[in-house]
C-alpha cells in the first residue's frame, strides 16, 4: 500500500471536516439524481416498478464502470481532490442540461425511431438502450468518486484508511437518505423535475467550488509516482496465493451487492404491500435502506483501524447480516397490524398523514434496518481488508466496482427470476442464504486452520436459522393483501377465499372473494376492480364502469373498427367490446402478466377477453407499445384509475393526452377512468386541466356514486352519442349489468361538459399536471390518506336553482329517469326525485314504480310540505320556514325539468291557493322563480336583490347565496358587467360564505360569462 508520511497539520481537522461536508453534499445530488431519473426513465419504459429496477441497474453499472475506471487515473494524477472536485463540476454541468436533453432525445425515439422499427424486440431494446444513454455518463463520473476521494484522502490520511473508509461510506450514504427525501417531499412538489436536477447540478457545482477553495494539500508529481510505483509493485508482488485471495474478495464484495439488493428490492415489494405502493412510501423506504447503510458505514469508521483480522471480521458481519435478514421476516407479519393501528387511530388530516410518513418510516426502519446496517459495514470492511494484505490503492476502485456490479445482478434475479419464480418468502430467504454462505467461506479462508466439525455446526445453526425463518414466517395471502393501508384491516375479511396469489415483476396480484358471489382482484392490496359472479346478485360498484368505458367508446365511435384498452383489469371491458360486432380488431396492453393470469379466475363473466379472435392482449408499456407499432385507433381506453399509485398519474398528464391525440385516427375518441373517492377538487382539476389542454371538446360522466369516465376528442366536437351499440344482442345484455337500457340511459349519465369544466379551471387557477411537475403524483397520495372527495366536480349537474341547465348544458328531461340503474347515479337520483315532487303538485300518477329509499321519501317530505302551505297560501307559519320549503323544492326540480312543466308547476301552480295575500319574503321568492323560468333579467335582478338587501332575514342563511346566484343570472340576461363586482362585495360582507360557497358564485360568474377574467382574479386573489 502507500508509503507515503502523513500530511497532517494544524488545519488538517477542519480540511478533513470540509471533505466530509462534500461528500455529504455528493450523496445528497446522487440520491436526487437517482430518485428524479426513475420518474424520467419510467416516461420511456412505463410501469415505475421497471422504471426503478432500471435506473438501479444503470446506476449501479455506470458506479460500477466508473469505480474500476478510477482505478486507471488513481496513479496518474497529482492532486486525486482536485480530480475530485472537477468530476463533481462535471456532473452538475449535465445535470443543469438534462431536462434539455431528455426532451430532444424522448421526442425523436417516439416521433421518429420507434416508428421506424418493425420487430418488438427492437423496440424493447432501443427503449433500454436510449434510457441508459441518457443517464450512464453521469453515473460513469459518480463511480469514480468514491475511489477517487478515498485515494486522495488515504494518501494525505494514510495512517487512517478505515477512519476514511468507514467515513466516507457513512457520509455519503447519509446524504444519500436525505436527498430522497429532499427531492421527493420538497424538489418536485415546488420546482417540478427540472427544478430537481437543477438543485442536484448546483450542489455538484457547489462542491467543486468548495474544493477548490479548500486549499487541499497539494500532491507533487513526485508523489504520485511514487503512490504508482507502490502499486505496480503491490501488483507484481502478488504472490498465487494473494492473487487468488484478491479474486475471491471480489466476488465476495459482489455477493453482498448481490444480496444487499436483493434485499432492497424485496422490502419494497413487502412493504409496498403493508404501506401502499404510492411514490411517497417508495421514497421512504429507500430513505430507510439507505439510512441502515449509514449507520453501519459509521459504527465500523472508528473500529476499522484497530481490527486485527478484517477477513475474520467481515465473515461475522456478513454472517450476521444474513440471520438479521432472517430474523425480521417473521416481524414482517406485524407490519400490517401496526399500520392496522395507525389508521384507525390517525385522523384523516393533513398533520395525520405527516405523522403515517413518520410512523411509516419507522415501520420500514424496523424491517430493513438490521440487515442494512451489517451491509453498510461490508464494502469498507472488504476494502480495508485488501489493502491491509498490501494489494494498493486500486483495491478501491476494484472492490467498488464489485460491489455494485454485484448489485446489479441482484436487481436482475431479484425482479426478473427469484419474486415471480419462488415468491417474496423463499427471495428473501435466498438472499439471506447467499448471505450465510458468504460468510462461511470468509470464516474458513480467515481461519483455514479450523476445525472442519467447527464450520459444520455453524452451517448447521445457519441451516436451522432458515428453516426456522421460514416456519415462523407466515406471509398469510390473506394478509398480504388485505389493502391495510386503505380498509385499516390487517386481514382479508374470513369469508374471502384467496384464489390466487402471486408475485409479478412489477406488482403482487391477487384474486379473492366467494366464487359464487363476488371476487376482487388486486395489485399491491389495491383492489383493481370486483365482479358479481352470480346472476342473481346485484352488479359489484365497478361493474358500471368497466362496461360503460366501453359503450361510451362504441356510442360516441359507432363505427370504430380498432380499439384499443391501457390495464387488462379484470378483463371486462375488453369482454365487453368482444361482445360487439363493429371493431375488427381488440388490443389489451397489460404491463403485468400475472393481472392476465389472475383475470381468468372470473370465468365466464370476461371470457370474450380471452376467446374472441379479435383481442390481443400484449405485456408491454402503452407508450411503447403504440409508438413502436405506429397504432392508431378508432376508441382508446385507459383503465388505471388511482393517481396515489406509483407510475399511474403519468396516465393523466398533458404529455399523455399529447400522446394519445397522436394514436387516435380522425374523428377518434379517449375514454378514461378517473376515480372522484379519495381525490380532492384541486387535484382532480389539476389532470382535467392537462385534459383541457391537448383535446377540443370532452365529458364527464358518473358510472356509479364515484366514477368518472372521460370521452375526449382530440380534433372536433364531440358527437351525438349513437345507439347503434345496442343492435348487438349480446352487448345488450351486458349493458342492462350497467344499468343502459337505452341511449338516453347513457346520456342521463353526463355530469359536465368541456364548458362547464373549462369555467371551472378558469376560477380555479391551479397547477396542471405533467410529467415533468407531477402535482397527480405529490397530491394524490395525501388525499388518499384524508378520505377526500371530489364533491364540487360531483356536484356540477346540480346547479343553483338550474342555472346551468338554462344554458343548456344538462338536457332538461329524459325519459330514462324512471329506469333507475342497478348502481346508485346521483344525477339519475336526483331526476327520479325532480319527477316524483312534480306529480305529487300537479296531482298526477309517479311516471313509474314508487321506491322508499332515503331520496323517495325526501321528495315525498317535501311535496306533502309545499302542498301543505300551498293550501293556506303559507299562512300560519314563518317566512323562513315556508320560504326554506319553497326554496329547497324549486332547487330539487329547476336543474331537471324543462321551462313548460316547470312554468306549470311553479308559475300557474295549481296547488298554490291564495285569495289573500302571502308572506312578502314567500311572494318575492315565487318572483324569482317566475323570472328565472321566463328569462326575464329585469325582473329577476329586482326580485334577488330584494331579497338579498331587505327579506335576508327571512330566508335561511345557508339558502340565500342561491339569490346572489339569480342576481349574477339575471346580469347575464341583461349583460351588466358590473354584476359580478356587485355581489362579490354583498357576499363578502353580509353572506358570510364559505371559502367553496365564494367559488361557487366565481363559477356561476364564469360560466354565465360574466366578467370571467374577474372573475379569475378574485378566485386567485382570494
Amino acid at each position: 500500500m502507500v508509503t507515503m508520511r502523513s500530511h497532517e497539520g494544524a488545519g488538517t481537522p477542519a480540511r478533513l471536516a470540509w471533505m466530509w461536508v462534500f461528500f455529504v453534499m455528493s450523496g445528497l445530488s446522487g440520491l436526487i439524481y437517482q430518485s428524479i431519473w426513475s420518474q424520467y426513465l419510467g416516461l420511456l419504459l412505463g410501469s415505475a416498478a421497471y422504471a426503478q429496477s432500471l435506473v438501479l441497474i444503470i446506476f449501479m453499472g455506470g458506479m460500477a464502470l466508473g469505480a474500476w475506471l478510477s482505478t486507471r487515473l488513481v496513479t496518474r494524477v497529482t492532486n486525486l481532490l482536485r480530480l475530485y472536485g472537477m468530476i463533481e463540476g462535471a456532473i452538475g454541468l449535465i445535470g443543469i442540461a438534462f431536462h434539455a436533453l431528455f426532451l430532444l432525445v424522448s421526442g425523436w425515439l417516439y416521433d421518429s425511431w420507434l416508428p421506424s422499427l418493425a420487430s418488438p424486440e427492437g423496440i424493447t431494446l432501443s427503449r433500454w438502450a436510449v434510457a441508459a444513454a441518457l443517464i450512464l455518463p453521469q453515473t460513469i463520473l459518480l463511480g469514480m468518486t468514491f475511489p477517487i476521494m478515498s485515494a486522495g484522502l488515504m494518501r494525505w490520511l494514510p495512517d487512517r484508511a478505515g477512519v476514511v473508509l468507514g467515513g466516507l461510506y457513512f457520509y455519503n450514504s447519509i446524504g444519500a437518505a436525505f436527498g430522497a427525501l429532499l427531492a421527493t417531499f420538497f424538489l418536485v412538489p415546488v420546482g417540478g423535475l427540472p427544478g430537481a436536477m437543477a438543485v442536484a447540478g448546483a450542489i455538484n457545482l457547489l462542491i467543486l467550488a468548495g474544493v477548490l477553495l479548500s486549499k487541499v494539500p497539494e500532491r507533487t508529481r513526485r508523489d504520485a509516482d511514487a503512490a504508482s510505483a507502490d502499486n505496480d509493485s503491490a501488483e507484481r508482488a502478488m504472490t498465487p496465493g494473494t492473487r487468488g485471495f484478491y479474486r475471491f474478495m471480489l466476488i465476495a464484495a459482489g455477493l453482498t451487492g448481490l444480496s444487499s439488493f436483493m434485499y432492497e428490492i424485496g422490502w419494497v415489494r413487502m412493504l409496498s404491500l403493508a404501506l401502499g405502493s404510492s411514490l411517497h412510501a417508495f421514497e421512504l423506504m429507500l430513505a430507510s435502506f439507505i439510512g441502515g447503510l449509514a449507520l453501519g458505514g459509521l459504527y465500523v469508521r472508528n473500529r476499522l483501524d484497530r481490527v486485527v483480522d478484517p477477513v475474520r471480521y467481515v465473515g461475522y458481519v456478513q454472517v450476521l447480516m444474513g440471520v438479521a435478514a432472517l430474523a425480521t421476516l417473521p416481524l414482517y407479519d406485524h407490519a400490517f397490524v401496526a399500520v392496522s393501528g395507525l389508521m384507525q387511530t390517525l385522523a384523516p388530516s393533513a398533520s395525520g398523514y405527516f405523522f403515517y410518513n413518520v410512523a411509516t418510516a419507522a415501520i420500514s426502519i424496523v424491517i430493513m434496518l438490521p440487515a442494512a446496517f451489517f451491509a453498510g459495514m461490508t464494502l469498507p470492511v472488504l476494502t480495508f481488508a485488501l489493502l491491509r494484505r498490501g494489494v494498493g490503492e486500486r483495491a478501491v476502485g476494484h472492490t467498488y466496482a464489485a460491489n455494485t456490479f454485484g448489485a446489479i445482478l441482484g436487481v436482475l434475479l431479484m425482479m426478473h427470476f427469484a419474486m415471480p419464480m419462488l415468491g417474496l418468502k423463499l427471495s428473501m430467504v435466498l438472499a439471506a442464504s447467499i448471505d450465510l454462505l458468504l460468510g462461511l467461506s470468509l470464516l474458513r479462508i480467515a481461519t483455514p486452520r479450523l476445525p472442519i466439525n467447527r464450520i459444520a455446526v455453524t452451517a448447521l445453526i445457519a441451516g436451522l436459522a432458515i428453516i426456522t425463518t421460514v416456519t415462523l414466517a407466515k406471509f398469510d395471502p390473506r394478509r398480504l393483501h388485505s389493502g391495510v393501508y386503505r380498509t385499516s384491516k390487517a386481514d382479508l375479511d374470513s369469508k374471502r377465499q384467496v384464489l390466487f396469489s402471486r408475485d409479478g415483476k412489477t406488482a403482487s396480484i391477487a384474486l379473492h372473494g366467494d366464487p359464487s358471489k363476488s371476487l376482487t382482484i388486486a395489485t399491491n392490496g389495491k383492489p383493481d376492480a370486483s365482479l358479481t359472479m352470480s346472476a342473481d346478485d346485484l352488479p359489484s360498484a365497478d361493474e358500471p364502469t368497466m362496461i360503460l368505458a366501453a359503450l361510451l367508446g362504441l356510442a360516441y365511435r359507432p363505427d370504430a373498427q380498432a380499439v384499443a384498452n391501457i390495464g387488462f383489469g379484470s378483463g371486462l371491458t375488453t369482454h365487453t367490446f368482444a361482445q360487439s360486432t363493429i371493431p375488427n380488431s381488440i388490443t389489451t396492453v397489460e404491463i403485468e402478466p400475472q393481472m392476465v393470469a389472475a383475470a381468468r379466475g372470473f370465468g365466464t363473466r370476461v371470457s370474450g377477453a380471452y376467446s374472441d379472435a379479435r383481442s390481443n392482449i400484449i405485456i408491454d408499456d402503452a407508450r411503447a407499445y403504440f409508438s413502436g407499432h405506429a397504432s392508431r385507433y378508432d376508441v382508446i381506453v385507459s383503465e388505471p384509475s388511482n393517481p396515489w399509485v406509483s407510475g399511474v398519474a403519468k396516465l393523466f398528464s398533458a404529455e399523455f393526452y399529447a400522446f394519445s391525440k397522436r394514436h387516435l385516427k380522425p374523428g377518434g375518441v379517449l375514454v378514461q377512468w378517473v376515480q372522484s373517492y379519495e381525490i380532492a377538487d384541486a387535484t382532480l382539476l389539476s389532470l382535467l386541466r392537462a385534459l383541457d389542454q391537448q383535446f377540443a371538446d370532452y365529458a364527464l360522466y358518473m358510472s356509479n356514486g364515484t366514477d368518472i369516465l372521460i370521452v375526449a376528442s382530440p380534433d372536433s366536437m364531440l358527437p351525438t352519442p349513437s345507439p347503434r351499440f345496442l343492435e348487438d344482442a349480446a352487448l345488450r345484455e351486458v349493458a342492462k349489468i350497467a344499468g343502459i337500457r337505452s341511449l338516453s340511459d347513457l346520456v342521463e349519465r353526463k355530469l359536465a361538459n368541456k364548458f362547464i369544466v373549462g369555467a371551472l379551471l378558469r376560477v380555479d387557477g391551479g397547477p396542471t399536471n405533467s410529467d415533468f411537475r407531477p402535482v397527480l403524483a405529490h397530491w394524490a397520495p395525501r388525499d388518499r390518506f384524508m378520505r377526500s372527495q371530489a364533491n364540487m366536480i360531483l356536484g356540477l349537474f346540480d346547479s343553483p336553482f338550474g342555472i346551468y341547465s338554462r344554458l343548456q348544458h344538462y338536457p332538461a328531461n329524459s325519459d330514462a329517469a324512471w329506469r333507475l340503474p342497478l348502481i346508485d347515479v346521483h344525477q339519475v337520483t336526483r331526476r327520479r326525485v325532480a319527477e316524483e315532487i312534480a306529480a305529487a303538485l300537479l296531482d298526477q300518477p309517479a311516471p313509474g314504480d314508487s321506491g322508499d329509499t332515503d331520496e323517495d321519501q325526501l321528495s315525498r317530505g317535501l311535496a306533502a310540505r309545499v302542498l301543505e302551505l300551498g293550501q293556506k297560501c303559507f299562512a300560519g307559519t314563518s317566512a323562513k320556514a315556508a320560504s326554506g320549503v319553497l326554496i329547497r323544492s324549486f332547487q330539487a326540480t329547476a336543474p331537471f325539468l324543462d321551462a313548460a312543466r316547470l312554468r306549470t308547476l311553479w308559475i300557474d301552480a295549481p296547488w298554490r291557493h291564495c285569495e289573500g295575500s302571502m308572506p312578502a319574503a314567500v311572494a318575492t321568492t315565487f318572483e324569482v322563480f317566475g323570472a328565472m323560468i321566463e328569462d326575464d333579467g329585469a325582473r329577476l335582478e329586482a326580485a334577488s336583490w330584494k331579497i338579498l338587501e331587505t327579506m335576508r332575514n327571512d330566508i335561511e342563511p345557508e339558502l340565500a347565496p342561491y339569490f346572489a346566484h339569480t342576481a349574477l343570472y339575471a346580469g347575464a340576461l341583461r349583460e351588466d358587467t358590473t354584476t359580478l363586482k356587485r355581489v362579490l362585495a354583498f357576499a363578502d360582507e353580509h353572506l358570510d360564505l364559505t371559502p367553496r360557497g365564494r367559488m361557487e358564485l366565481l363559477l356561476s360568474a364564469s360560466v354565465l360569462g360574466i366578467d370571467a377574467r374577474a372573475a379569475v382574479h378574485a378566485a386567485r386573489s382570494n
